[in-house]
């Protein structure tokens, strides 16, 4: 198994980044250079055009979410702190930076599966362009600055609509996964935040097109159809409602309507990030920042084994705390599952299913755990009634596990679920002393004959029965 650098580098075409970023970059450019070489210096509008209350609305909003957002991560910060300290998590910065940059920023893993790459890339890259256009917005409203007018107020326009366009051709190819196409990996684990997070998304996108369609249709479609028609997707819009020939004041009252939509679709969708998998916008590229830098099928080991009063995990809080921190990265997209070697030959052991299991137990005792340590000091192991080896996580799945890594190879958020099964496996075995009966008669074997096999009397050092003077070490 290479190292974290070696797949790394071993992953997407360089030239497949390219391919997907050329367009976006080559059309940029395009609307660039059409923009500065056209002379249109009275380009621009209003900012919170037909909205009065628009901009402390804005501002209570974000408020709100910036109050949710904090609120969610003190409450997921609260139980991986109930876990161990993550020796070395700090070491080989260079390798961790460039971890963050390819495996959480350029998503290297999300593309190794054509589809769902180019989806998330239209989805994502939209997400932080308009994120970026929106604070542009605000910007020019609320300080002395004032740049969203002539040329770049035309480029301006173009590229917010050039990657909302981008950001429904995303939404549509998630629906289509999800709602048309006999996809399976999308039923495992299905639930409601799934549907949510993508027509969610979608009425944000929609809403936004609706409302500078509306302003068009009102303040350029018929005085300046050169300036509108750089809000390619708008303006198509504005032109085909302009044959319902509106009133004004109709398209007015539209306008308004669609804006307040707008504005409270999305920052409930952002709120979502508090209680769906939609927290791996932030859990992602920070999980690549802690992945292991070497080898990832080295086991860690116990230091100091004849000190340790618990051997491997056996309740939630004997994880480290990024173990527990990688729980919540999880997005259930099952590419652990369908190449786990294990799952696929029938054995019990979903990998997926077994980092959800841990992360709903985690939920259901983390808070009386945290809330015990927090008044007793004691590591609140009496708290919970519900064995994690044995009942959360049963015994036959833990086994199943071959160790081959696959599942981290796979996982595009960086979860690495083999330190985490080996360490329950070692509980059972070292503190539980429960283990399947072909690895005890191994074990057994060993401490016996020297070798794991049966069927045979002979020793590890039968061989050696026919020569003379074979030096032995003692050990001295």
């Amino acid at each position: 198994m290479t190292n974290t650098a070696a797949q790394a580098s071993g992953g997407t075409p360089r030239r497949m980044v390219g391919a997907w970023w050329g367009p976006a970059v080559g059309l940029s450019a395009l609307g660039f250079y059409a923009t500065a070489t056209t002379p249109r210096d009275e380009a621009g509008r209003e900012i919170f055009f037909n909205i009065p209350a628009g901009s402390w609305a804005v501002y209570v909003f974000l408020a709100a979410l910036m109050g949710l957002l904090t609120w969610g991560f003190v409450r997921h910060a609260s139980l991986w702190g109930i876990g161990r300290p993550t020796p070395g998590i700090f070491r080989d910065m260079p390798s961790r930076l460039r971890n963050t940059a390819r495996l959480g920023l350029a998503q290297d893993k999300v593309r190794r599966d054509r589809y769902a790459g180019i989806m998330h890339w239209c989805i994502m890259s939209s997400i932080v362009v308009l994120t970026l256009v929106t604070a542009q917005v605000a910007i020019e409203a609320d300080t002395p600055l004032h740049f969203l007018y002539g040329d770049y107020y035309l480029f301006f326009s173009f590229y917010g609509d050039l990657f909302g366009v981008i950001g429904l051709i995303g939404v549509g190819m998630a629906l289509y996964r999800r709602y048309f196409a006999d996809f399976h990996r999308v039923r495992w684990d299905e639930r409601l935040e799934d549907h949510l997070i993508i027509l969610g998304l979608g009425l944000v996108l929609l809403t936004g097109f609706l409302t500078e369609s509306f302003r068009i249709l009102v303040t350029e479609l018929d005085a300046h159809a050169d300036w509108a028609v750089w809000s390619f997707g708008s303006y198509g819009i504005a032109s085909a409602l302009n044959v319902f020939d509106l009133q004004d004041s109709q398209v007015l009252t539209f306008h308004e309507y669609t804006w307040w939509l707008h504005v409270s679709a999305a920052f409930g969708w952002l709120a979502l990030i508090v209680f769906t998998r939609l927290d791996h916008l932030f859990f992602a590229p920070i999980n690549a920042f802690f992945l292991r830098t070497d080898s990832p099928g080295r086991l860690a080991k116990i230091e100091n084994i004849e000190e340790q009063e618990v051997f491997g995990v056996g309740f939630i809080q004997d994880f480290t705390w990024k173990q527990l921190f990688e729980l919540d990265a999880c997005v259930r997209c099952g590419r652990c599952t369908d190449v786990c070697p294990a799952n696929i030959s029938g054995q019990p052991l979903s990998p997926m299913h077994l980092i959800q299991d841990l992360k709903a137990h985690l939920a259901d005792v983390g808070p009386a755990i945290q809330q015990h340590r927090h008044e007793t000091g004691d590591a609140g192991r009496e708290i919970s009634t519900v064995a994690l080896t044995g009942d959360v996580i049963k015994d036959e799945t833990l086994w199943a596990c071959r160790t081959c890594g696959a599942c981290m190879q796979e996982c595009p958020v960086m979860i690495e679920h083999v330190p985490t099964i080996v360490d329950m496996r070692r509980y059972l075995v070292m503190s539980e002393a429960r283990i399947p009966a072909t690895a005890q008669g191994a074990l057994e074997n060993l401490e016996m004959r020297g070798h794991p096999w049966r069927g045979t009397a002979l020793e590890r050092t039968t061989w050696m029965n026919d020569f003379e003077d074979v030096p032995m070490f003692d050990g001295s």
